[in-house]
């Protein structure tokens, strides 16, 4: 009974969709929203859905399903679409745009091809047949189109372009917010990050919008790694990036985003330090933290008061051998300082093993 109460509003959407539809009504006409069932992967219980996406150049394919609904888009070339993200633009000479629905047995499919002059052709069957593109292709393709470029990242470029100069940085994360597809939503943040110089105010609500809007730890963590020298060059920025960072749930993508980190980071700055360090104990392998904990010793320098906040990390380690390790890595270190002896010591007195602490005490001397 709960599985069949739960099915029963999107079954109900699907087929008041099948007979719009049908009938040569659009979704947005009925003041349905009906791009979550078509396009975006936001389902119920009792949904099957299945979104492929194919990111390597040449063809590309986009597959979107659930239960009585199936998306289709094969594209290849550069194209660009209108303001209004209800009509092709152009396509890049040679290229094509390809869509079809089918809902209930109700098949359509669209072609638009680009001859060698860029000028556009289009095919339009409803099943078998063949109908004229005007005026009843258009009309249908003005109702798909928006929920085709939010699934396939067509013209990423030229959207993002649109929502940053035109609404700024909320327009542009309010479309982000839209798109469910993690692939999809990486374009955008790469077109963002690569094509616009951002002020540094932008790029903390960037960084915060990557963690918050992304489900998927590696493509927020691509996205951290290939950018992470636009986020590092301001401290204020760099305490959000870390923020940021520290929501990824998985240890291995965050180890790899601060192995990633060579540029020197002003430790002086001790919001910067907390945030930094706040995201190595919250990941929850050792083997990871101790990684990440060498790295910093590698390629950071570290004033004292750091030094207290990484020494305080080590204590959090529960592997001897790890913390051992990560002891035996800090080379000369300033035990004058009443802060850090203790806090050494602490660490020291913190392994289990004697044999992990005799190695770590031998090597100071």
């Amino acid at each position: 009974m709960q599985k069949i109460q739960q099915m029963k509003t999107p079954i109900l959407l699907t087929i008041m969709q099948a007979v719009l539809i049908g009938t040569g009504l659009s979704a947005s006409a009925a003041n349905l929203d009906l791009s979550p069932w078509i396009s975006s992967g936001q389902g119920t219980a009792g949904d099957s859905y299945e979104l492929q996406q194919n990111p390597m150049a040449g063809p590309q394919s986009t597959r979107a399903d659930n239960l009585f609904t199936s998306m289709e888009v094969r594209h290849e070339g550069e194209i660009r679409v209108s303001d209004d993200d209800r009509s092709i633009r152009s396509i890049s000479p040679g290229g094509y745009l390809k869509i079809g629905y089918r809902t209930f047995g109700n098949n359509r499919e669209l072609l638009i091809n680009s001859d060698r002059a860029g000028n556009l052709s289009y095919e339009f069957h409803e099943g078998r047949k063949e109908i004229p593109f005007e005026p009843e292709g258009r009309k249908w393709l003005e109702s798909v189109l928006l929920d085709v470029v939010r699934s396939s990242g067509i013209d990423a470029e030229g959207r993002t372009a649109r929502f940053y100069t035109q609404q700024g940085m909320d327009g542009f994360i309010g479309e982000i917010s839209r798109i469910n597809s993690n692939s999809v939503q990486a374009k955008y943040f790469n077109v963002l990050l690569s094509e616009h110089e951002l002020d540094k105010h932008e790029l903390i609500k960037t960084a915060d919008a990557i963690s918050r809007n992304m489900s998927s730890a590696s493509a927020r963590g691509k996205l951290f790694r290939e950018h992470a020298d636009k986020f590092q060059v301001d401290s204020e920025v760099a305490v959000s990036y870390f923020n940021a960072l520290s929501r990824i749930s998985s240890s291995s993508e965050k180890g790899r985003v601060y192995r990633n980190i060579e540029r020197p980071l002003d430790f002086s700055d001790p919001a910067l330090v907390d945030a930094y360090f706040s995201g190595i104990d919250g990941i929850s392998s050792d083997s990871e933290s101790g990684s990440v904990l060498r790295h910093t010793i590698a390629y950071q320098s570290l004033p004292n008061k750091a030094m207290v906040v990484m020494l305080e990390s080590v204590s959090r380690l529960s592997s001897n051998s790890e913390a051992g390790r990560v002891l035996r890595s800090l080379g000369e270190i300033d035990l004058t300082d009443p802060e850090i002896m203790a806090a050494y010591f602490q660490a020291v007195d913190h392994l289990n093993s004697s044999s992990e602490a005799g190695s770590v005490l031998r090597n100071l001397l």
